[in-house]
C-alpha cells in the first residue's frame, strides 16, 4: 500500500495486482513454516516469533513515516 500511494497515479493499478500477486504467493509457504516451528519448537517459541516479527515490522513503518516526515520538511523549506 505506502508503495502504490508515494507512485504516480499511472502505475498505480499495476503496482497493485503485482502486489496482491506477491503477497497470495508468498502467503501459501508461511502456512507450511508456521506448523513446521510450532511442531519443532512449540507455541511458546510461535508465538514469541510473531511478536518479534510484527514489533520489527512497525519500527520499519515507523522509520518510513519519520524518513517520509523529513523529506516533506526538506522540500518545503
Amino acid at each position: 500500500m505506502y508503495l502504490a500511494n508515494n507512485s504516480p497515479a499511472s502505475h498505480r493499478g499495476r503496482i497493485q495486482g503485482v502486489l496482491i500477486t506477491l503477497r497470495s504467493l508468498l502467503l501459501m509457504p508461511s502456512f507450511v513454516l508456521i506448523g513446521y516451528v510450532i511442531d519443532t519448537f512449540g507455541y511458546s517459541v510461535t508465538w514469541s516469533l510473531v511478536i518479534a516479527m510484527a514489533m520489527c515490522a512497525s519500527i520499519g513503518m515507523f522509520l518510513l513515516s519519520m524518513r517520509k516526515k523529513t523529506r516533506l520538511a526538506a522540500t518545503s523549506s
